[in-house]
């Protein structure tokens, strides 16, 4: 596997939209360049993938996006039905989501 930095000549996209079914976490470690150049981010938020997969805890995932991005908003399904957070606060979010089991989707804005 190569680092997406390394592989994607452009460094900014308008909006990023990664579906890689469970390795999120690990994609995001090989993409900070064009994080930290993309004003949005939509991803899925899989709690057994975040634990099972990438071994790492909530806490850590939140980080990884909050290096990059402020504000989060769930996508409207039926699994994200009742979820409510302030936008700002990444940790909650993903906190809230993790506690439901759920894969939920997410958009992530500078």
């Amino acid at each position: 596997m190569r680092r997406l930095d390394e592989v994607v000549a452009a460094k900014a996209f308008d909006l990023i939209i990664m579906d890689v079914e469970g390795a999120e976490c690990l994609a995001l470690e090989g993409m900070a360049e064009i994080l930290a150049n993309s004003p949005k981010l939509q991803i899925e938020v899989a709690p057994h993938a975040i634990s099972d997969i990438a071994n790492k805890t909530p806490a850590q995932f939140s980080a990884q996006l909050a290096r990059f991005y402020t504000r989060i908003s769930v996508l409207p399904t039926a699994d994200a039905e009742g979820m409510d957070f302030p936008k700002h606060d990444i940790p909650a979010a993903i906190e809230a989501i993790c506690r439901t089991g759920k894969t939920i989707d997410v958009i992530l804005e500078k």
